[in-house]
């Protein structure tokens, strides 16, 4: 057991990796397919548009870390084929990811569906937008969008809207 554990430790490793984003992705976006939620904000002097491109802010780091260990860990010369070629697609699932999300963002943006934010996981596509509700035209061009840049069909697309606050 412990010589496995010693061999498939970067597996292992990259397996936690994947498996806390995951989680993470969990934790903030809740199963409800639409749901209202309330953005944080500083002591009610930041808007949900701030609110929104702060979240996107640490998205992007997240990411930016994400592929910075995984690209560190393909330079490795120590680690055996199998590990590698795990690192290397995990790194292009996350390229594809990106990319994902920044096409969504960008055509809810021309649709007008915007402020909002994509977050791209395994099988799902998160939308947050700052409206209050969408009307159904909006939500089909919403799945449709979702569909067409993430390849996500509409069962996995989860569509939060946020609270407008009264202060």
């Amino acid at each position: 057991m412990k010589a496995w554990l010693k061999k498939n430790k970067i597996s292992l490793l990259i397996l936690a990796l994947l498996t806390g984003i995951a989680v993470a992705s969990v934790i903030f976006f809740p199963s409800t397919r639409t749901a209202n939620i309330s953005l944080p904000t500083n002591a009610g002097t930041e808007t949900t548009q701030d609110a929104l491109e702060s979240y996107r802010e640490r998205r992007d780091l997240e990411r930016k870390n994400d592929r910075a260990s995984l690209e560190k860990l393909l330079a490795r010369t120590d680690i055996d084929t199998q590990t590698l070629d795990d690192a290397a697609k995990a790194l292009a699932r996350l390229v594809q990811w990106n990319e994902e999300e920044l096409a969504l963002e960008g055509a809810l943006t021309k649709s007008r569906l915007s402020p909002c934010i994509a977050v791209r996981s395994e099988g799902m596509v998160t939308v947050v937008t700052e409206k209050e509700s969408l009307s159904e035209g909006e939500s089909a061009l919403l799945l449709t969008l979702c569909e067409t840049h993430c390849g996500v069909a509409p069962s996995g697309v989860k569509v939060l809207c946020a609270e407008k606050s009264d202060t």
